[in-house]
């Protein structure tokens, strides 16, 4: 019985540091989906003046690229916030359980 219990905190305690890198990832793409978008307007920004346009034409003739980006940015956090929560419920479910001890 002192092994279940055992068996049990260890897994409680996989399911919080589990939970913990998560949460890092998840502040890591939003970090990296910020340099991303400042990358992108000094790009804009780049671009319309080597092109001698405002910047307002340049995202007008490049934003579409830009929007497309952002949007498989946010498929993509989408997928692994998913994976995640599926991942999660399964380590609930076999702490609750007791499976896999």
């Amino acid at each position: 019985m002192a092994k279940l219990e055992l068996d049990k905190a260890r897994m409680a305690l996989d399911q919080q540091i589990h939970n913990e890198e998560m949460q890092l990832r998840r502040e890591e793409m939003s970090a990296n989906a910020q340099t991303m978008q400042s990358r992108m307007e000094l790009e804009i920004a780049d671009t319309a003046a080597k092109m001698d346009m405002t910047q307002k034409e340049a995202m007008q003739k490049y934003g579409f690229e830009a929007e497309k980006t952002s949007a498989l940015l946010a498929d993509k956090r989408e997928d692994r916030a998913h994976r995640s929560q599926m991942l999660n419920a399964e380590m609930q479910l076999k702490a609750q359980t007791g499976s896999g001890i």
